[in-house]
């Protein structure tokens, strides 16, 4: 799990000081949140239903622009469940990510992201996830809108996949990322 992680930082920095010719002279440290809500939920006489599992993430990240393209940052996930088979529960998730800016628009741009987290989340087997330290690679695709001024909507989909030895059987947490970033340029000397 380490040398992936030493991969990852690796190419970034490597991809950052190629580009770094095309650095103008500002560059941009991003704090942003988003939420996620998933559910399930079972029709009772096809009228009521009842509420199977409920799933309610916060996350906050700190990020910096180290080229036009490329932005590499901290992020960190809380995960609130409620299940009818498990109860309530908590778990966390924190790791490192990397986002590509793959096409720019007038107001935004869409990127690529891959990350490594570490965290208690165990999407192990076919059943409710619980708690084991695991670590995930994450990667998704999404979009960036300025809203007004330094603010920007932050709207993407990612995988986290769990690594796991191989006679273990994990699904893949994923999910959609709704939220919020604001940007704060920062002037380089």
């Amino acid at each position: 799990m380490k040398f992936i992680l030493l991969l990852i930082l690796s190419l970034l920095l490597n991809l950052s000081f190629a580009q770094k010719k095309q650095q103008d002279k500002f560059s941009n440290l991003i704090i942003g949140g988003n939420y996620t809500y998933i559910f399930d939920y079972d029709v009772i006489g096809g009228i009521d239903y009842q509420t199977l599992y409920k799933e309610h993430t916060i996350a906050a990240n700190v990020a910096v622009d180290v080229t036009k393209s490329i932005r590499v940052g901290f992020d960190t996930k809380r995960i609130f469940t409620k299940s009818v088979h498990t109860g309530s529960n908590q778990y966390q998730l924190n790791g490192l990510f990397g986002q590509y800016k793959v096409y720019k628009f007038n107001k935004g741009f869409v990127f690529s992201e891959l990350g490594f987290y570490k965290g208690n989340y165990c999407t192990c087997g076919d059943d409710m996830p619980f708690k084991k330290k695991v670590n995930y690679l994450g990667w998704g695709i999404g979009y960036n809108r300025k809203l007004y001024k330094n603010i920007y909507l932050d709207a993407a989909f990612i995988n986290h996949q769990v690594l796991l030895k191989r006679t273990e059987i994990p699904y893949a947490y994923t999910q959609y990322v709704l939220g919020i970033d604001y940007l704060l340029p920062i002037k380089k000397k």
